[in-house]
Order: C-alpha cells, then sequence, then structure tokens
C-alpha cells in the first residue's frame, strides 16, 4: 500500500526537483524510464542479428571469449540517437547506461 502512494504522490514530486533527461534528445523523462525516452528508443536501429544464425560478431568473439552467441543489438549510425547514448556511455560517466 505504501509503495502505490509513494509511486503516485512521490513520484511527481521527485520528478518535478529532480528531473531526469533523455541521454539522445534531452526531452524531459519520467522517473520510470530508464535513460531514453520513448521515442527515442524505438527509433533505434536494431539489427534482429539476434535471430539469426552466425554472426560476425560470433566469429570475432568465440574465439577470445567463453560465449555461445554473440550479436550486435543495433546498427552505428554516425549521427544520430547511438552516437548520443555511446557519448554519454563513455564520457558523462553513465556505466548504468551500458547495463541498459
Amino acid at each position: 500500500m505504501l509503495a502505490f502512494f509513494s509511486k503516485i504522490l512521490l513520484a511527481p514530486i521527485l520528478d518535478t526537483l529532480f528531473p531526469k533527461y533523455c541521454v539522445a534528445c534531452e526531452s524531459n523523462i519520467s522517473s520510470q524510464q530508464n535513460f531514453l525516452c520513448f521515442t527515442c528508443l524505438h527509433q533505434l536501429p536494431y539489427t534482429e542479428m539476434e535471430r539469426g544464425q552466425s554472426t560476425e560478431a560470433d566469429i570475432r568473439l568465440l574465439t577470445k571469449l567463453p560465449l555461445v552467441k554473440a550479436a550486435a543489438l543495433c546498427y552505428f549510425v554516425e549521427e544520430g540517437i547511438l552516437r548520443n547514448v555511446m557519448h554519454a556511455l563513455k564520457y558523462q560517466n553513465q556505466p548504468d547506461l551500458g547495463i541498459f
């Protein structure tokens, strides 16, 4: 019951006092969202390689690490959402973004 009230009453107050921003487009996001707004999350250039057979990532990593399968989640586009995400991960000290 307490969790329900804290989510309903406390979350909007915390969002106002400590706003979170999308790492890609810098728009304001709610405390329930992780690092990306819904728009940016759905615009990521997903590869869908995890559904396929062997990938180039498999070939390169299997000889170096004890993995069963490896695949790229997204294509890297020089100018775009993923570039901003990678910069936030590398240069703004956001290691949780890498886990996300």
